[in-house]
């Protein structure tokens, strides 16, 4: 009988950091921790609170992450972790191992 198959892992965290540079850190450190290292898949969803800052988070997201794709959408309302937050600074990250 062949071995099973690897599972896949999932992980999901938001910050709400006011700081978009420690809000994208806080965030991909809890991924990265779920998951003892870089995804596979992240997705990231930014509030338009830190629309300033978008090309910065996407760099830094690219950098940090090191996932073999990343996909990101600006949002007035962010869901991750368990939680939703509306009209407020957040960046949440939802990100696989496969």
């Amino acid at each position: 009988m062949a071995g099973a198959a690897p599972r896949m892992q999932w992980a999901s965290t938001l910050s709400r950091r006011a700081d978009a540079r420690y809000a994208l850190a806080e965030a991909a450190e809890g991924v990265l921790e779920a998951l003892g290292g870089p995804p596979d898949l992240a997705l990231m969803f930014v509030s338009a609170a830190h629309a300033e800052s978008y090309d910065r988070i996407l760099e830094a997201a690219t950098a940090v992450l090191t996932t073999r794709c990343l996909l990101g959408t600006s949002a007035m309302g962010v869901i991750a972790a368990g939680a939703e937050i509306e009209r407020s600074e957040a960046i949440g990250l939802v990100a696989a191992r496969l």
